[in-house]
């Protein structure tokens, strides 16, 4: 295993060469991947300018916090009391974590090679009443890697002495080396996900039916178009879907291509499905220009935010499994 380590800006890019099939890149700036080639191909959607990625507001591969998804008005009720946050979107509702995302921090990194692995650490602190959000808290984004295994694990930590409420979660767009979403299964084991306003909003619980099943794997597009999936802010899949039973042994998700599957092992309760569906004038790394469902997120989190404190720190994770079909 290699690690090249280049700094831009004060923002720290981090090679990770974990064989000659598999290489990912790492961006200080945001926790993020920047880009995960497997076979010398392409697996996600990301800017090819590196200013693209960092001031872009659709997320590429950032982490989400310090709460991942949307919050109604801004708000946030704990203890009794409200916790008015950044409304960043359409001045109604706080997405991401607003204006002061972890996504739009810059990170510390550290670098720990062993024999046979490769734990890469970003931290930073957030102070009391940043973006709105209460206590002290302390962020850790781990990246492990093994050698000769096509496959990354992301640890989200987060710890206080205070009192504070943290949902993080990763916004990497897939396309498993294709030019668009077009060509890609899915298959999701959930049986529920939450209805919404026209704010996108969740509201209640509700089985899967068309255009939302994905129980058993069929394509993404097959059903992009129904008018379910149409309204003042919606253009395709951004629908929070509840995982059956999250655990190490059953993929939360898996995402095939016609050459490529990953499967997605997480023991978060949820996940953000979402297909891309506004576009920004920028080329992408792969030689497109970015287009309508270019790729899809599986955005793994918690159906609401999870409160902390000295005793009860934040401690989740997400494992991406690649594999080349017909291996």
């Amino acid at each position: 295993m290699k690690i090249n380590k280049k700094i831009l800006d004060k923002i720290e890019l981090i090679e990770v060469e974990v064989s000659e099939n598999f290489v990912v890149t790492l961006s200080s700036f945001g926790a993020a991947i920047y880009s995960i080639y497997y076979h010398h191909e392409l697996m996600n959607i990301t800017p090819k300018d590196l200013k693209d990625f960092y001031l872009s507001n659709k997320y590429f591969g950032k982490t989400l916090g310090p709460t991942a998804g949307r919050i109604a008005k801004g708000e946030f009720k704990m203890d009794d009391t409200i916790y008015h946050l950044d409304k960043n979107e359409h001045g109604i509702t706080s997405l991401h974590g607003g204006n002061h995302s972890l996504s739009f921090t810059n990170f510390t990194s550290e670098i720990k090679l062993g024999e046979n692995d490769a734990l890469i650490s970003f931290k930073c602190l957030r102070h009391d009443k940043d973006g709105g959000y209460p206590g002290e808290v302390n962020y850790e984004i781990q990246y492990l890697f093994n050698t000769n295994q096509d496959e990354i694990t992301m640890r989200f930590l987060a710890s206080t002495n205070d009192k504070s409420f943290v949902n993080l979660a990763n916004h990497l767009y897939f396309n498993l080396g294709e030019s668009d979403a077009s060509e890609l299964f899915l298959k999701l084991r959930s049986h529920y996900y939450m209805l919404m306003d026209d704010d996108l909003i969740p509201l209640k619980k509700k089985m899967v039916t068309k255009p939302f099943n994905f129980i058993f794997k069929k394509p993404i597009k097959k059903d992009i178009n129904n008018s379910a999936l149409k309204g003042p802010n919606l253009n395709g899949y951004d629908n929070i879907f509840i995982i059956d039973s999250p655990n190490k042994i059953h993929p939360s998700m898996v995402l095939e291509s016609p050459k490529y599957k990953l499967k997605i092992f997480s023991d978060l309760k949820a996940a953000i499905i979402y297909s891309n569906n506004y576009l920004e004038d920028v080329e992408l790394l792969n030689g497109y220009k970015d287009k309508l469902h270019a790729g899809v997120t599986g955005e793994f989190m918690n159906l609401k935010p999870e409160i902390i404190d000295k005793f009860h720190p934040y401690d989740h994770y997400v494992k991406l499994v690649f594999s080349k079909k017909g291996h």
